[in-house]
């Protein structure tokens, strides 16, 4: 009889993250957006308090998108006849798929036993 481990954020104990808050609120961080809004206490300020300021609160948050990119080769025509065509980069040659779209799938597939049908359903691809 095996155990399942579900990993929802109600079994998480947050002791576990304290280590990480403790790194990442020393490492000097990109901003990438700013919330300008100020949020208020959930509950009205009683007269006499005394404003303290706007402290920071930084949230990390990780964004998967996609990144395409249109390389036009050029074309000619020798007088010879021959088609002379520019070349792709290395990096994406014999392939539309770039590298770490490559290494993402693999590291799914191998490491995380991510099925095949799972990923194409993850990119919307019907295969």
């Amino acid at each position: 009889m095996s155990a399942t481990i579900c990993w929802s954020p109600r079994t998480i104990n947050p002791a576990w993250l304290k280590p990480l808050t403790t790194i990442c609120a020393s490492a000097k961080l990109t901003i990438g957006r700013t919330c300008e809004q100020v949020i208020q206490p959930d509950e009205s300020v009683p007269s006499g308090s005394r404003y303290q300021g706007i402290p920071d609160f930084v949230a990390q948050h990780l964004v998967i998108g996609t990144h395409n990119t249109r390389y036009r080769l050029a074309r000619w025509q020798a007088p010879d006849g021959r088609t002379l065509t520019g070349q792709l980069p290395k990096a994406v040659a014999g392939s539309h798929f770039g590298a770490t779209l490559v290494s993402y799938v693999l590291y799914q597939y191998h490491h995380c036993h991510v099925t095949q049908p799972l990923l194409c359903a993850e990119s919307d691809d019907p295969a």
